[in-house]
């Protein structure tokens, strides 16, 4: 009889083991699940920041290619006003004069576009940012 309860307690203590050991994988896997999509948005906001440098160095060329076309469009207004008495000569340094006025304006759309980037990468690494966090305290919940 003893040798009998020794042997089902073994199967309870057994069983209880087993399930046991099927919850600890069960949150094993859940937390390796949970770091994982942590190191997914740690990457994303690498990407992000990258992104945003990118833009900010393009902004800055944008700037410096502003000034240079700025310098170019006053150059050109005086060659339009030194052209007065030439009707053919005035019309075509019109021409450019207009045509450099649109690359201004591409020039300044093009930083607007990257400034709207850096806006859109910034709400991305506050959302990736709020992600660690949650991911975090379900971490230590766990």
């Amino acid at each position: 009889m003893r040798d009998f309860a020794i042997i089902e307690y073994k199967k309870v203590v057994e069983t209880e083991l087993d399930a046991a050991s099927d919850v600890l994988e069960k949150f094993e896997s859940v937390l390796k699940g949970l770091i994982n999509d942590e190191e997914r948005s740690t990457k994303k906001i690498a990407e992000s920041r990258r992104s945003i440098e990118v833009s900010n160095n393009m902004i800055r060329v944008n700037n410096g290619d502003l000034q240079n076309q700025e310098y170019r469009i006053s150059d050109q207004k005086r060659m339009v006003d030194q052209t007065q008495t030439d009707k053919n000569a005035n019309s075509g340094a019109k021409k450019t004069l207009k045509n450099m006025g649109s690359e201004k304006k591409k020039l300044m759309k093009n930083n607007e576009s990257e400034s709207k980037n850096i806006d859109n990468e910034n709400k991305k690494i506050r959302e990736e940012e709020r992600k660690i966090t949650d991911f975090k305290l379900k971490q230590q919940s766990k």
